[in-house]
């Protein structure tokens, strides 16, 4: 046994070259012990493991939802991301949009087929309430008209080169943005509304 020597002699601590790691390599069963995290035990039944789900998924859509209120771009989900989409979400913000009443004007041609009776006085009620909802919808109509516009200049002032996204689901994107009151966008506006 004495006279065996190592193919591979050993180093001393003044021989160790610079740059190396400078301490001795692990057992593998000591590195993946290292590793191992502490993990919750696997659920006893089908109900308790379908409320654990239940928990990371409330837990899941709270981080998500502060995230969305935050508006912090880094913070954002992935449909929200990009100077293409808060350039978007900008041009819309800073006009004054009348989309919001596309609800409303639902709301009111339901009532218009409400009023469908014998006298005249439901008959004149339909027929105001259809003219009403007809011209809230028109209304609705030429305010999409005027936001796709908006978002379609801001995109060329900002992007003269191109977008990396369609145009077509960036417009998109805007109008969905415009249908909504001011005050219940998510992520909330940055910029003004220009007079």
């Amino acid at each position: 046994m004495t006279g065996r020597t190592s193919r591979f002699p050993r180093v001393s601590e003044s021989e160790i070259r610079p740059g190396g790691k400078g301490r001795p390599t692990p057992k593998r069963s000591e590195a993946q012990r290292g590793r191992r995290t502490v993990a919750a035990p696997p659920p006893k039944n089908r109900k308790e493991a379908v409320a654990r789900q239940r928990a990371a998924d409330k837990s899941e859509r709270e981080r998500k939802r502060a995230a969305l209120a935050s508006g912090k771009e880094s913070e954002l989900p992935a449909y929200f991301r990009g100077p293409e989409k808060a350039a978007v979400r900008d041009a819309v913000d800073a006009r004054t949009s009348l989309g919001w009443l596309a609800l409303p004007s639902v709301g009111v041609n339901v009532a218009s087929l409400l009023f469908r009776g014998e006298d005249k006085t439901s008959i004149y009620l339909g027929v105001a309430f259809g003219y009403l909802s007809l011209l809230l919808m028109l209304i609705v109509v030429f305010d999409a008209v005027r936001a796709a516009r908006a978002i379609r200049t801001t995109l060329d002032e900002r992007f003269p080169t191109g977008t990396e996204e369609k145009r077509g689901s960036l417009i998109r994107y805007g109008l969905a943005r415009n249908f909504q009151r001011r005050g219940r966008r998510k992520p909330p506006p940055r910029v003004e509304t220009r007079p």
